[in-house]
């Protein structure tokens, strides 16, 4: 599977309910969220961002940049998915 073009609606819709959250609830609620379904992919993004960005602060803002990126992309995967359910499901009935 390679990583699909990512919408620009996709990435307004992303950007937009980032910016609801401060940096660092965004990128705990990001870590919380991806780390059961992923947990090496989490402790790698960590290991970079803090090898990246050793003041706290700018970690935050590492992750939490990581986190709008993975999101766009997940979000686009999943929007994409819906559509070929839908129709799948329009063509069978």
């Amino acid at each position: 599977m390679s990583i699909p073009e990512i919408s620009e609606e996709c990435i307004q819709a992303v950007k937009q309910k980032a910016a609801q959250a401060t940096p660092w609830s965004y990128a705990k609620t990001f870590v919380e969220d991806t780390v059961d379904h992923n947990p090496h992919l989490v402790k790698e993004m960590k290991s970079l961002c803090q090898m990246m960005f050793p003041d706290s602060s700018s970690l935050t803002m590492g992750m939490a940049y990581m986190g709008v990126f993975y999101n766009c992309i997940k979000a686009q995967i999943e929007g994409e998915e819906l559509d070929e359910l839908f129709k799948s499901s329009e063509a069978e009935g």
